[in-house]
């Protein structure tokens, strides 16, 4: 069974808190060499910082307490754990999960594009019974179908079931046009974890599934697009650390978030800062390399992601790589990074406002 993770604090409480007026039972399970316990339980109160459980069979004698404890709720696949709570009689109390695990049920691996990316997917549609052609913002696309995003007024020329053609798919143009159809019209939502630093709230997702078969060359075409962006996220191939995926992120954060917010939330910001180097040119890398200490940069991007690292040592020579990969691969405190993401960005702004860096991706497409 496939699972995905939520981090959002908000709908995580949702899901906990809709089991409560109907007592849905949850199947609760501890793992060790002698085998498989199970009990039964309710949630009986969900605060933005409390749970509490209450054990409703009988052997909860049997409750190991030094011991993580799993909960599914078999009614909608939902499942977490908690390595620390407290027993009193048949209730436990515990810190409101920051990691639920969700049943996978979409049927096609969808890859994302970060707004400020600038990724673009281009088209023909018809509005008052003339053809229009856009150029859009590429948010998410798989081998069923993609996303972008508009501005609310421009939401209005769409419609559910609305045909459009496709010409040009994130810097490729398609060998002919590609028929798709609209299958949903929806509010802009900022993947979890990432602040809104532009107008993105302000925006509408529009939804798109193909019309074209499977084998048509259209859709080939886009599969090579999915591939090379599966590639970047997949990372540098090595047998050891190569960067953390989104969901990777997520989960150290959600950690960190537990026993100290303030750290988490500089993490976090950090690391968005830091994610704009994947927007350095060849002549910038070879400055940011030459004068950055490889130590603290390795300590600065333990927490950021493959793709980054995939494009940071794309260019350098196999010795630089090597030996930053090892580096990286040294395990560090949440504070320490922290300190050495500090010390990067403070390095990178100096750039910037000497006109030596431009990191952002509309400018990539000028400089290089």
């Amino acid at each position: 069974m496939e699972m995905w993770s939520s981090f959002n604090n908000k709908k995580n409480m949702e899901l906990l808190r809709d089991s409560i007026p109907k007592r849905e039972e949850w199947t609760l399970w501890q793992s060790s060499t002698q085998g498989r316990m199970k009990w039964t339980g309710v949630i009986v109160e969900c605060e933005e910082k409390i749970t509490k459980l209450e054990i409703t069979s009988e052997n909860i004698e049997e409750l190991r307490e030094l011991e993580p404890i799993f909960a599914h709720l078999p009614k909608k696949d939902i499942i977490f754990k908690r390595d620390k709570y407290q027993k009193n009689g048949s209730e436990l109390t515990f810190k409101t999960p920051t990691e639920i695990k969700i049943k996978e049920r979409r049927t096609q691996s969808r890859f994302y594009f970060k707004y400020q990316d600038y990724k673009s997917v281009s088209l023909k549609y018809k509005h008052d019974e003339k053809e229009q052609i856009a150029n859009y913002t590429l948010v998410d696309l798989s081998t069923a179908g993609l996303a972008f995003v508009i501005t609310q007024a421009e939401s209005l020329k769409f419609h559910i079931d609305q045909e459009i053609v496709l010409t040009h798919i994130t810097d490729q143009q398609l060998p002919s046009d590609h028929r798709a159809k609209i299958i949903s019209i929806d509010r802009f939502q900022l993947p979890e974890g990432i602040k809104d630093r532009t107008n993105a709230s302000e925006l509408t997702r529009i939804g798109v599934k193909y019309i074209e078969s499977l084998e048509s060359v259209t859709y080939k075409s886009i599969g090579s697009i999915i591939d090379k962006r599966q590639s970047k996220l997949k990372g540098i191939e090595t047998s050891g650390f190569n960067g953390l995926s989104d969901e990777e992120q997520l989960k150290v954060l959600a950690k960190v978030k537990e026993d100290n917010p303030a750290l988490a939330a500089n993490l976090q910001e950090r690391i968005e800062e830091l994610d704009h180097l994947r927007y350095l040119t060849n002549q910038m890398k070879q400055i940011f390399w030459t004068e950055v200490k490889r130590e603290l940069l390795a300590t600065a991007l333990r927490l950021s992601s493959k793709e980054l690292l995939y494009e940071l040592l794309g260019e350098v020579t196999d010795n630089i790589k090597n030996e930053f990969l090892e580096q990286i691969s040294q395990p560090k405190p949440p504070a320490a990074i922290n300190k050495a993401q500090d010390e990067i960005c403070k390095y990178i702004r100096e750039k910037e406002k000497l006109g030596e860096f431009v990191l952002d991706a509309t400018s990539f497409i000028k400089y290089v």
